[in-house]
């Protein structure tokens, strides 16, 4: 996947994340997850074919162990807010987890294309 067509799928993924969260629509929130698994996955695949190189590994690690700590921090910010907002009876649980998923995936996206330009 091309360096611009990752940053125009980032931009859809955004925009449908927040009118999905705006308005409530869980099917715009379902194909935003659904875009970001999708596009992580396409932006692995090699247009070779062939066994990926260090540069490669290097890149795909780092991206996941960056997207981890963005979720993990995003719980634990989320986990203290609760307590000051209480925002559990405005959200259910597996919207919750669904928007995470497909933040978890964007971030692998986004920082799979930052690392990529960089090394």
């Amino acid at each position: 996947m091309k360096t611009k067509v990752a940053y125009i799928v980032m931009g859809i993924y955004s925009i449908m994340l927040i009118v999905g969260l705006i308005y409530q629509y869980e099917a715009l929130l379902n194909l935003s997850t659904a875009l970001a698994v999708i596009s992580a996955i396409l932006i692995q695949q090699n247009e070779s074919k062939k066994e990926p190189d260090e540069r490669e590994k290097f890149i795909v690690d780092r991206a996941a162990s960056l997207s981890y700590l963005s979720v993990m921090t995003i719980i634990l910010l989320s986990y203290i807010g609760n307590d000051i907002i209480g925002f559990e009876n405005y959200l259910s649980v597996e919207l919750i987890f669904q928007v995470l998923i497909g933040i978890g995936f964007m971030t692998f996206l986004s920082m799979y294309v930052f690392l990529s330009e960089k090394h």
